[in-house]
């Protein structure tokens, strides 16, 4: 398990932002079966954030479709993208905000990979966090300080 990740999710936890009820991961099978159909392992940090809260986190996230289950809905989305960016094949795409901000990373075997972000109408995808858990640090941070 990534400490970095699951450290977020204690944050927020002690903010009083998710709880046992709120906070839903996902199985080692559905981590194992969404691998398959990839063909290639997931990185260890996003792995961490599916088995803690790949399901619900509460409010966290909620605007955006981040979730295990909306992965659907994000490559529908992707295919409405206009312009000239399409990810490839390497590009895994976690999250997408409101059909037109697609935030994802490259799978590799960094357990820890970068975090780019494409938003339409822009030129193209720009490297916008360090890594997975810089991205759910600032997410966390951006939560907190609105509900606080």
């Amino acid at each position: 398990m990534e400490p970095q990740v699951a450290a977020v999710f204690e944050r927020l936890r002690n903010a009083g932002l998710v709880g046992d009820a709120t906070l839903v991961g996902c199985s080692d099978a559905e981590i194992a079966r969404l691998e398959t159909e990839l063909g290639r392992p997931l990185p260890e940090s996003y792995r961490t954030y599916l088995r803690l809260a790949g399901k619900s986190a509460g409010e966290f996230l909620a605007a955006s479709e981040a979730r295990f289950q909306n992965l659907g809905q994000i490559k529908e989305g992707i295919d409405e993208v206009e312009g000239d960016w399409q990810p490839s094949r390497d590009d895994f795409v976690f999250m997408m905000h409101q059909g037109y901000e697609f935030t994802f990373f490259k799978l590799s075997d960094d357990p820890e990979p970068p975090i780019w972000q494409y938003v339409e109408g822009h030129a193209g995808p720009e490297v916008a966090w360090p890594s997975f858990s810089a991205f759910l640090e600032d997410m966390a941070t951006e939560h907190i300080s609105r509900v606080s």
